[in-house]
């Protein structure tokens, strides 16, 4: 603690050195002149006592800087001397300057939009209570290609016999439902959830609760706090108020925080309701009892002092239990585990292709940086030439090799910051466009990338690299001059019976990485060109889409027949339409897992053991329609 005070003592002492150092060299003017007084009574001439009294203290000037060094912080001191220099110099040399901030910001910007991607989509942790302990548990069925939700009674089976989690919570990742408040209804989608699912998450509510136990069927609502602001104006007192939901009336007991839209965050979810009031939204979900239709995501939460591998030989055990059990639906099906994330347990399939595609953009990103830093390596190095004078001038005076290596390192450094604050700004820039752009998907996703601190962290450690890497040479080479040819006027960094220099060799690599460069980029927009001429089996041109959903305003089944066969002859009578179709499932669209048909007219059972996004169906088909002149 005391050495912590005087520290701050001698740093605030600093901001007080000119007025300290003024009434010190007073003090010592007054104590010389008695000195030299007391050495004249004694018989010395004036000369001879001042000389004896400078001797006797050891010289005016030398004092006062040792007194200096006591009261403040040399190394402080130096560095922001260094500072003030680098600054001016940067200022002399603005052309080269600016060219080396905006390099050095084209490369940081480009490197640091890429990495929010990472960080947004890959990186980042789900907003909810301490997300390492919380895992999304999947199926896998032995031949399949990746990850299945849970059919309900396999989750319940899970559920009542695995000890490693302190609590297990399902949910039906799409909803659709329309909405009141402030203006027309509008569609939204949101989950059906147990009513465990925001204990088990540990989600803390911005207004009210989640669920209560034995209110898995009550026509409860917990809204998003977009949604709330958005359709409810942030009444503070909209908890305990019904609110209209495709035509129901829902009771808000609850408002979630707006970080928080799902626990697969790349969906964009504005309300959860109890799992057992979802088919009042979602009528075509598949009957609980079956073990054949994989519907329900799941998560859960480890004991503490579990760790993961535990939790996966205690689900190995369950697994080979279910299969003896249930041999005809269970038999070869594991339960694996992910932390949960951005991306989707059942997304994880297309986890090569992703990490693929940002490894290949951050390689060309990475090139840039690198064209960039011998750019500005280059100019440092013209700069230096420029400079050497100045080098031999101040060896000559007495400063060290490792002064000057220090002062160019410093300039340099400055230059990368400069840059890495262009930069950051950039990638800002392009994030925010990023977000604007809208994915032509059938379900609600939310694609926004923003420069949170990790990213501000990265683009700041990015340019401390680029700075120090990019200096080293520059400050080794300047601090290096032949002073007889320096102090002329010649270059002093001429090295006689060199064959190549390393400006030469800068020049040489920013050539080779622009050819790299410029050839991925000819083969980027090649495959580009050739994915646009892909037969997709049917023309897109001129074909226009519209999604609409009757179930959610209280249509029937016959009405929905006869809403569709109307809403198909009123748009092929509007001008320009040569033709008008509708269907359940759009072609290309994504968003369903499938593998089996449904025959129109026949009511046996259905040859498909999955439904990938059975919520997502019933917001598409409103229902299995009856048959209709002009449907698929």
């Amino acid at each position: 603690m005391r050495r912590l005070r005087a520290l701050w003592m001698r740093f605030t002492g600093m901001f007080r050195a000119h007025r300290a150092d003024a009434d010190f060299r007073a003090e010592l003017e007054s104590h010389i002149a008695f000195d030299i007084e007391e050495g004249m009574r004694s018989g010395l001439s004036e000369p001879e006592a001042r000389r004896r009294a400078l001797v006797r203290l050891g010289g005016a000037e030398q004092t006062r800087q040792a007194r200096r060094e006591r009261n403040g912080l040399p190394w402080f001191e130096s560095m922001l001397r260094d500072l003030c220099y680098s600054l001016r110099i940067l200022r002399k040399f603005k052309a080269v300057t600016a060219v080396a901030v905006l390099s050095i910001g084209l490369g940081i910007g480009a490197n640091t939009t890429v990495f929010a991607i990472v960080n947004r989509f890959v990186l980042r942790s789900a907003p909810v209570g301490d997300p390492s302990t919380l895992l999304a548990l999947s199926t896998f069925p032995k031949g399949d290609t990746c990850c299945n939700n849970f059919p309900v009674p396999v989750y319940k089976d899970v559920r009542d016999q695995a000890h490693s989690f302190s609590g297990m919570a399902g949910y039906y990742e799409m909803v659709p439902a329309s909405i009141g408040g402030n203006g027309e209804p509008v569609r939204v989608w949101g989950q059906g959830v147990t009513t465990n699912f925001f204990d088990v998450i540990e989600l803390p509510m911005v207004l009210g609760r989640g669920f209560a136990t034995g209110e898995d069927s009550s026509p409860l609502i917990v809204l998003s706090e977009t949604l709330w602001r958005s359709r409810f104006g942030a009444d503070p007192r909209i908890v305990g108020k019904p609110i209209l939901m495709s035509g129901r009336t829902f009771t808000v007991v609850g408002i979630a925080p707006g970080a928080f839209h799902g626990v697969n965050q790349i969906l964009n979810m504005r309300f959860w309701v109890p799992i057992g009031i979802t088919r009042q939204l979602a009528a075509t979900l598949p009957p609980d009892s079956s073990r054949e239709y994989h519907v329900l995501s799941v998560v859960g939460r480890m004991n503490p002092g579990v760790t993961r591998a535990q939790v996966e030989a205690e689900l190995s055990t369950i697994s080979a239990r279910l299969a003896q059990r249930f041999p005809a639906t269970d038999k070869d099906v594991a339960f694996p585990v992910e932390q949960v994330g951005s991306l989707p347990a059942q997304d994880h399939r297309d986890a090569s292709a992703i990490i693929i595609f940002l490894s290949a953009l951050g390689i060309v990103v990475l090139l840039v940086l690198l064209i960039a830093g011998s750019n500005v390596a280059n100019l440092l190095l013209a700069q230096a030439v420029t400079r050497q004078r100045e080098m031999a001038v101040r060896l000559a005076l007495g400063a060290t090799r490792g002064r000057l290596r220090k002062q160019l390192l410093l300039e340099s450094l400055l230059l990368a910051l400069g840059g890495g604050v262009l930069g950051v700004g950039l990638s800002i820039a392009a994030t925010r466009g990023l977000s604007a752009f809208r994915v032509p998907a059938p379900i609600p996703l939310d694609l926004a990338v923003t420069a949170d601190w990790h990213v501000l962290v990265f683009s700041f450690a990015l340019s401390v690299i680029c700075g120090l890497a990019l200096g080293a040479g520059p400050a080794w080479a300047g601090s290096l001059p032949q002073l007889p040819n320096a102090l002329k006027g010649e270059d002093g960094l001429a090295r006689p019976g060199r064959r190549f220099s390393l400006r030469d060799l800068l020049v040489v690599g920013q050539v080779g990485m622009s050819v790299v460069l410029l050839t991925l980029t000819i083969l980027f927009l090649r495959s580009l060109e050739n994915a646009t001429k892909i037969d997709v089996g049917f023309r897109s041109q001129g074909l226009l889409m519209l999604s609409v959903d009757p179930r959610l305003n209280g249509y029937t089944a016959p009405q929905i027949s006869r809403f569709l066969a109307q809403l198909r002859e009123r748009a092929e009578a509007l001008p320009g339409v040569d033709a008008a179709v509708f269907t359940d499932v759009a072609l290309l669209s994504g968003g369903n897992r499938s593998e089996g048909f449904n025959i129109v007219g026949y009511a046996g059972k259905t040859t498909s053991r999955r439904w990938g996004h059975p919520c997502l169906r019933a917001a598409i088909l409103a229902g299995r329609l009856p048959a209709v002149r002009g449907s698929p």
